[in-house]
């Protein structure tokens, strides 16, 4: 389980690096806005997955 948590905080630090290479990728106008639109509501959703799934790891006490 402990390598399982690990694994999804990597994925949700991957998950911010591409974010921030779509913003990247936006102004150097690589990719047009409604693409860069679709794509960054994709992460967030992505991101809350992920986190809902390291927040049901986590022991209750």
């Amino acid at each position: 389980k402990p390598e399982f948590r690990r694994f999804l905080y990597i994925a949700l630090a991957s998950n911010s690096e591409v974010r921030s290479m779509l913003y990247l990728a936006l102004r150097l106008n690589y990719i047009d806005r409604s693409i860069f639109n679709k794509l960054i509501m994709d992460s967030e959703e992505i991101a809350k997955i992920i986190s809902g799934l390291i927040k049901s790891l986590i022991p209750k006490s």
